[in-house]
């Protein structure tokens, strides 16, 4: 995956500022600064990114596999891009927004230290209403000069405590199959999948799914990753990439005209997640 702020700064033309001090896990943190209006393919990058919105006015929207979000920029609210997840982001407006760019180690050993086993999964959104969440930020915001010792290990306190308000409330466990509901029944799983195999040319959004199954969205992502052992979004790239190669096999389809079939909006963005999950391009997939 690629360094944060410097795939921010390309999307972007400007990257964030960053304070120069060193923190534990990975963090690197960004005092508020105005976001530029952009419409670009983001790449997977290595961090989580949770963000405050300050001010500002403008949309987001989010197009990456199995999701299509759009908002129309709301202060006082939370942005959260868990790591890895790609897509094609279109914002307008130049909204005041901090940054955390958490790495994946910290929250995990957060998770530990609490007694949460698995590796926690930051659930996506662009806008979430968390007031505990968002007075967390505000105060990383404020802490622009850390210059010595005290500062820092205040600013440290404040990072381990934005971790655990989003293991909270904004976190699945892949394991954490406890309760007494756990996973979807064989009903509910058959009901989501077949949806999913039928609309695999379609946007797909997790909201979709969970009306389907019945449950909240919260659960339904922490239940079907009880039953299959991926999350949906796994799930749904590997039934996309599982069926572009039957068809790559099968077909003399172009290669564009598979991408589209399979969900993906463009052949550059269908042949990196393929490469992704096989190890080879369509084409040579297909020349074997």
């Amino acid at each position: 995956m690629v360094n944060t702020p410097a795939e921010i700064g390309r999307i972007q033309g400007a990257a964030p500022p960053l304070i120069g001090a060193a923190f534990l896990g990975d963090t690197q943190i960004a005092p508020p600064w105005p976001q530029q209006p952009h419409d670009a393919y983001c790449r997977p990058m290595r961090h989580h990114i949770i963000g405050a919105v300050f001010s500002g006015e403008g949309t987001t929207a989010l197009k990456t596999a199995g999701q299509r979000l759009h908002v129309r920029s709301k202060t006082d609210t939370i942005i959260i891009n868990p790591s890895g997840t790609d897509g094609w982001w279109t914002c307008t407006g130049s909204p005041l927004v901090s940054n955390v760019f958490l790495g994946q180690e910290r929250l995990r050993r957060c998770a530990e230290e609490v007694g949460r086993g698995g590796t926690p999964e930051l659930i996506l959104s662009l806008q979430s209403d968390d007031p505990k969440l968002f007075n967390i930020l505000s105060l990383i915001a404020r802490e622009r000069d850390v210059d010595d010792v005290a500062s820092k290990l205040f600013m440290e306190h404040l990072v381990d405590l934005l971790c655990l308000q989003l293991l909270r409330r904004h976190v699945t466990f892949p394991h954490d199959c406890s309760g007494a509901k756990g996973g979807l029944t064989p009903a509910q799983l058959r009901r989501v999948t077949s949806y999913i195999e039928d609309r695999l040319s379609n946007e797909i959004r997790l909201q979709e799914l969970a009306n389907i199954a019945h449950v909240s969205r919260f659960h339904f992502c922490r239940a079907f990753r009880c039953s299959t052992g991926q999350t949906p979004h796994q799930w749904l790239i590997r039934a996309r990439i599982k069926r572009a190669c039957c068809l790559l096999r099968e077909t003399r389809l172009s290669i564009t005209d598979i991408a589209l079939v399979v969900g993906y909006q463009t052949a550059s963005s269908f042949a990196l997640a393929f490469r992704k999950a096989t190890g080879a391009s369509p084409t040579d997939y297909r020349a074997r």
